[in-house]
């Protein structure tokens, strides 16, 4: 398993390298980067959310 995760990266590196595909990554970077970052939120406010409930149920069960 892990020879085959080494050869997807060095597959995904090799692919980056080139040109065509570093313009093109450079295009939209900036809509990955923001999707991430609310994938992010999300898993926070899911986390502040499950903590707050569990709280509350604590305190007032």
């Amino acid at each position: 398993m892990t020879s085959v995760v080494l050869l997807w990266d060095l597959l995904l590196v090799s692919l980056i390298a080139l040109p065509q595909v570093q313009r093109r990554l450079g295009a939209v970077i900036w809509r990955v980067e923001r999707a991430a970052g609310a994938v992010l939120m999300g898993f926070g406010g899911w986390i502040i959310w499950q903590f707050l409930h569990e709280l509350a149920v604590r305190l007032y069960a």
